[in-house]
C-alpha cells in the first residue's frame, strides 16, 4: 500500500509500481492497482502533509560560531577588516571598531592602524624621520649640520620616546616596527658622524690659516 498527498485528492492518474525500476503500465482494478509484470496488487491512501507553524525566525549569533583562527574557541566578535568570526584572543578594539590580530599584522591592517591613529596616537617617530629627511634637502643640510648640537639631541629625545611608546603600546608597536627604530638610531649616528667630520674639517682649515 502506498500513500498519496491530499493536495491531489484523486491521487495520480497513473502511479508507478512500488517495485523499484519498474516502468510497466499498471491496471486499475476498483480501489486497487495491479502490476502484471510483478503480479502485484496495491492500493493508494490519501494523507495530509504536516506543515509545522513558523512563528519566529532564529538568526545565527556569535555563540554559534567558532573563531576563524582558533577553531577550538567560540567567537565573540566579527573582524571589521575581514568579516571573519574571531575569539577573545584575536580581538583588538581600535577607535570603536574591532579587528583581529591577524588582520592588523597584514599590509591592509597596517594602513588601517595608521589611519585610525593618525590624529589620536602620538607619533614621535615622524619627528625623527622629518629631521633626518631634512638632511637630504640642500637648503637645510648646512643648517642642520652646523647646529647639530641642537637638532641631534632633539632627534635623540624623540627616538627615546619611540622606544618607550613601543614598550607600552602594543598597537604602536605594530605601526613602528623594530627595524624602524633601528633605522632611526642609525640615521642619528650617521648625522652625528657627518657633523663631527664637518667641524673637524672647519677647525683643521682654521688651524692651517692661523698657522700661516
Amino acid at each position: 500500500m502506498t500513500q498519496a498527498s491530499a493536495a491531489n485528492p484523486e491521487g495520480p492518474a497513473q502511479p508507478s509500481c512500488p517495485v523499484a525500476g519498474c516502468v510497466h503500465r499498471l491496471e486499475r482494478r476498483g480501489e486497487t492497482w495491479f502490476c502484471q509484470r510483478h503480479a502485484l496488487s496495491f492500493s493508494m491512501r490519501e494523507f495530509t502533509p504536516f506543515v509545522p507553524p513558523l512563528d519566529r525566525m532564529d538568526t545565527a549569533s556569535n555563540q554559534h560560531a567558532v573563531c576563524a583562527h582558533h577553531p577550538g574557541h567560540s567567537a565573540v566578535a566579527i573582524c571589521a577588516g575581514t568579516g571573519n568570526y574571531i575569539c577573545g584572543l584575536c580581538t583588538v578594539d581600535i577607535d570603536g571598531a574591532t579587528y583581529s590580530v591577524q588582520f592588523l599584522d597584514s599590509a591592509a591592517g597596517q594602513n588601517v592602524l595608521a589611519e585610525r591613529f593618525a590624529n589620536s596616537l602620538p607619533r614621535p617617530d615622524r619627528m625623527v624621520w622629518q629631521l633626518q629627511a631634512c638632511l637630504l634637502i640642500p637648503v637645510f643640510t648646512g643648517i642642520l649640520l652646523l647646529f647639530a648640537f641642537v637638532f641631534v639631541p632633539l632627534g635623540a629625545i624623540y627616538w627615546i620616546k619611540v622606544i618607550r611608546l613601543r614598550q607600552r603600546n602594543d598597537l604602536y608597536r605594530r605601526i613602528v616596527r623594530l627595524w624602524h627604530a633601528v633605522a632611526m638610531f642609525a640615521g642619528l649616528i650617521i648625522w652625528t658622524a657627518l657633523d663631527l667630520a664637518l667641524w673637524i674639517a672647519i677647525y683643521s682649515h682654521a688651524y692651517r690659516i692661523g698657522g700661516l
